[in-house]
């Protein structure tokens, strides 16, 4: 019993290391790549590859992205994006901006090593599901599109 509850408030610690590493690391971003891919069956023929620029600010546990993506194609973006870390629940939010304010899209939760959406995000007729993978040197945050006529993956790797 005592071995167990050692086991399981360690991997909580661990948890609690890993949320807060991210948090240092997301502050410290400067630049990223970004690559969208149609799969079999999408009708959105949306390949694109692109670097780009991003300033951080930070407001106690919200880390924001300000985002100006280069695509190969000549276009340029420009994209904005809140992460709310809570170390102690070890979860992430994450927020993007449209219409004027910042919509909660994924909740996660770390399993096996990295961050997986709690639950599917439904903007009709697409569902939307995510995947932060947290390395030395950089942060991978993976958006899987599936719906009707989509089916897409959206890949931000971010760079200190």
């Amino acid at each position: 019993m005592k071995k167990k509850l050692i086991s399981e408030n360690k991997l909580e610690f661990d948890k609690i290391v890993k949320a807060k590493n991210l948090y240092i690391m997301m502050k410290k971003i400067k630049k990223m790549k970004f690559i969208s891919k149609s799969l079999q069956n999408s009708q959105m023929n949306w390949d694109n590859v692109g670097t780009g620029e991003v300033v951080v600010s930070v407001d106690n546990n919200k880390i924001y992205f300000f985002e100006e993506i280069h695509l190969e194609n000549g276009m340029k973006l420009n994209d904005k994006k809140m992460w709310e870390i809570d170390s102690e629940k070890n979860k992430i939010g994450f927020y993007h901006f449209r219409n004027n304010d910042y919509e909660n899209i994924f909740n996660f939760i770390l399993e096996n090593g990295k961050y997986i959406t709690e639950r599917k995000y439904e903007c009709f007729p697409d569902n939307y599901f995510g995947e932060i993978e947290v390395f030395d040197d950089k942060i991978h945050f993976t958006i899987k599109i599936v719906g009707s006529k989509k089916n897409e993956i959206i890949e931000y790797i971010y760079e200190k």
